[in-house]
């Protein structure tokens, strides 16, 4: 900006000296006008490269900052696949996969003994509703041996069922 009024100043001065008759000085004013002028010009560019500068530097910062994070990061997968153990990982779901069958096992076992618990209960009921219907007089003999074979194939099947458990869990025990 001083160059700027610099500039004016000697207009204003080669003005005068053209009025006055000076022409030697309007002359050596207006060389130190062209440097100004120069000058200016130079201060412009040097400007210029400096603004250019500052960009650079603040991309080669970020540049920096960004090879910084990746490595951390590297460093960081690094110690995390040293920690990874894939063989203890696979163990451990093994384990996790037996446990879960015997869980598994043990609760089959356990809903069949329920479910025989409640069926001897259903055979109570069906006996002591029996022996109402015949004290009023209505029988049910025939669907009566139709329903103990079916329970007789039920029982015979729940066996079945049950000795199998028992089997996979001594294998699993093994």
């Amino acid at each position: 900006m001083n160059l700027k009024r610099q500039e004016q100043q000697i207009m204003a001065e080669i003005q005068k000296a053209l009025k006055s008759h000076q022409d030697i000085t309007a002359k050596s004013l207006a060389k130190t006008l062209i440097q100004n002028r120069k000058q200016q010009e130079r201060f412009l560019k040097t400007k210029g490269q400096v603004s250019a500068l500052q960009h650079k530097t603040t991309a080669m910062a970020s540049q920096s900052a960004l090879q910084q994070a990746m490595k951390t990061s590297a460093d960081v997968m690094t110690r995390m696949n040293q920690q990874f153990n894939v063989q203890q990982t696979q163990n451990v779901m093994r384990e996790f996969q037996k446990q879960a069958q015997t869980s598994d096992m043990k609760e089959e076992m356990m809903d069949d003994m329920m479910d025989n618990v409640f069926d001897d209960d259903e055979e109570e009921v069906d006996e002591a509703m029996n022996q109402v219907l015949d004290e009023i007089g209505i029988n049910i003999s025939n669907t009566k041996v139709g329903s103990s074979k079916l329970k007789t194939q039920q029982v015979e099947e729940e066996e079945e069922d049950e000795d199998e458990l028992l089997q996979k869990l001594a294998a699993l025990k093994k």
